[in-house]
């Protein structure tokens, strides 16, 4: 299958917007979505499309149009990276390695990638094309408008769930095949309907709210996030912080966790740990002195948690790393 390098903006009004869109299904092409990012993008039957979203920058933003004017059902699994998308009805959606998200509503603006990496395919369809015939090889296998409305009604429109590790590993089969362009339009079709039947029969399992928050939520989460990180020797307990916002610590941690992608404990380890890697690599402070700012109250204390957070002991860390610096110069 040949590949044609298209802007984003261009390639979502072509195949998308316009009432007879690209009529060819025997070519994938591959759209640039800037920054380095890319997707790989096949029309399989009239009003259904498979994408494979390969991105390496901060943001993506959606394209300006007239979206009234069609109604589609978007399919998104998450391979790897997080994504945050603000919606028109000021809640957050977050995707994270092994989601699923079915949805039918327009972002607000576009697309944050705090990581500035994300994988992972989308399936959309037409819902008004599809109104008037569903092809064959999806209506056989029990993949009906009715089924795909069901989800969509089921999660208002938004519907969350866990995809189990087979239907994961069968998305990221197809995106690599995608990505590589190396088969024919039968074989992306099969692929889909494929991952499709065994997501609808049992390789989903629905998750409730774990995955969207309000703009008020997300703004607690955001503020204390500020708070955790703008000085390491200050302790905060979820408690404490959760009194701060009004809210009970459970609902703190579901903020948290879904704004961030890890719990509270686990996000500010990793950012302790961060800091003093950095320390050690651009300083000459003593280990204690880099314990202190990191947050420990003793340099024990720091000694032990570097060394099972990264397998070597502080010195031993700002060793390896001098030793590779001199190397490069």
């Amino acid at each position: 299958m040949t590949a044609k390098i298209k802007s984003w903006g261009n390639a979502f009004e072509e195949l998308y917007l316009k009432e007879n869109p690209v009529s060819a299904t025997d070519e994938r092409q591959v759209l640039s979505l800037g920054g380095g990012s890319v997707t790989y993008i096949c029309k399989l039957w009239d009003g259904v499309f498979l994408w494979g979203n390969d991105v390496h920058s901060d943001r993506i933003d959606y394209p300006d149009h007239d979206f009234d004017q069609k109604n589609y059902a978007v399919i998104n699994i998450c391979h790897a990276g997080r994504c945050e998308v603000e919606m028109q009805d000021d809640t957050y959606i977050y995707m994270t390695p092994g989601l699923l998200n079915v949805n039918n509503r327009e972002p607000k603006d576009g697309y944050i990638y705090p990581g500035e990496l994300y994988e992972g395919i989308e399936i959309a369809f037409d819902m008004e094309i599809l109104k008037e015939r569903v092809p064959a090889e999806l209506s056989s296998f029990g993949l009906t408008l009715d089924s795909l409305n069901d989800f969509l009604e089921r999660g208002n429109g938004n519907y969350m769930a866990r995809a189990s590790d087979a239907a994961i590993q069968r998305s990221k089969f197809l995106y690599e095949r995608i990505r590589k362009g190396d088969l024919a339009i039968s074989d992306y079709r099969f692929l889909t309907v494929s991952l499709l039947y065994h997501l609808k029969n049992g390789e989903a399992t629905e998750i409730k709210n774990r995955s969207m928050v309000t703009k008020g939520q997300r703004r607690i989460a955001v503020e204390a996030e500020q708070i955790l990180t703008d000085d390491y020797r200050k302790h905060y307990t979820v408690e404490e912080l959760a009194r701060r916002y009004g809210v009970s610590p459970s609902a703190f941690k579901k903020y948290f966790e879904a704004v961030f992608g890890t719990p509270v404990s686990y996000y500010l380890r990793d950012k302790r740990m961060s800091k003093a890697k950095e320390i050690l690599s651009t300083t000459n402070v003593s280990v204690g002195e880099a314990a202190a700012v990191c947050g420990y109250e003793n340099q024990g204390k720091f000694g032990s948690a570097f060394k099972a957070y990264t397998g070597i002991s502080p010195l031993e860390y700002r060793r390896l790393h001098k030793a590779v610096q001199e190397e490069k110069q």
